[in-house]
């Protein structure tokens, strides 16, 4: 029941503070590709959470 109130506030929060996200990635000069590096880091960061939370309730 805990893992669903983090995953609940974990999407507010990123409702709240992606608008802003995408608007520094959009204007910041440099490289194209770093919006996909930070993209790919947050998936790998949760698959390696849920793997974590999976492993403890088997």
């Amino acid at each position: 029941m805990y893992l669903y109130r983090g995953l609940l506030l974990l999407i507010l929060a990123t409702l709240v503070i992606l608008p802003a996200l995408v608007d520094y990635w959009l204007y910041l000069p440099g490289s194209w590709l770093r919006p996909f590096i930070i993209w790919l880091a947050i998936i790998a960061v949760t698959a390696f959470i849920t793997t974590i939370v999976r492993r403890r309730h088997t």
